[in-house]
């Protein structure tokens, strides 16, 4: 891990793994936000945020490990999809994860956009701009981590662009760049589901 005075927390950079507890120790309801905004030629884009519920073996439980617009919330209700929101003259959206009630078997999630018939329409993140996420703590509106995603570092139709990893108490997260074609598909697929008519 990155040593901390080595890292600003407002701007990761890909390969950077930031301990979220060592910023704020209270943390336990966390918001993953995801903004973007629509190059000129782009407003047929739909592009989705997910989450994977991730146990020792790198893989999904079940299918409810899956976070999405159309699997809401897991099973035990402790993970939620806010759905698609209006944010800095941009779109958004967010996924809420309450974590001092996630279950231990969960060791890491992965946090992934993907372009929602990308393929079919020809499309590719690349024709997205401005996209940045952040990580707030949701009791105090406290932003304890945020990065960009440059568009000259996404290809494809889905990239999985931040993970998530518990180590006890603690979680850290590491953003990354990339991407795939195959959407959501190829992701959800090595992590032990099958997504259909994405």
């Amino acid at each position: 891990m990155t040593d901390l005075k080595d890292l600003d927390p407002l701007n990761l950079r890909p390969g950077q793994t930031l301990d979220l507890s060592l910023i704020d120790p209270s943390l336990t309801l966390m918001r993953f936000h995801l903004e973007w905004m629509k190059g000129e030629e782009a407003d047929a884009l739909e592009p989705d945020l997910s989450a994977f519920l991730l146990n020792t073996a790198g893989q999904t439980r079940k299918d409810s490990d899956f976070i999405f617009y159309n699997n809401a919330q897991n099973q035990s209700l402790v993970v939620k999809h806010g759905g698609d929101a209006s944010e800095h003259n941009g779109t958004a959206e967010y996924i809420d994860f309450d974590l001092s009630q996630l279950s231990y078997e969960v060791v890491e999630i992965k946090v992934a956009i993907s372009l929602h018939d990308g393929e079919a329409k020809d499309q590719s993140l690349i024709q997205l701009m401005q996209i940045g996420w952040r990580i707030t703590n949701q009791a105090t509106a406290q932003t304890l981590a945020a990065g960009q995603l440059a568009s000259g570092e996404m290809r494809g139709t889905a990239l999985a662009f931040a993970h998530l990893t518990r180590n006890g108490n603690h979680w850290s997260v590491t953003p990354e760049a990339g991407g795939q074609n195959g959407g959501l598909g190829a992701i959800a697929m090595p992590l032990g589901l099958l997504i259909s008519g994405q």
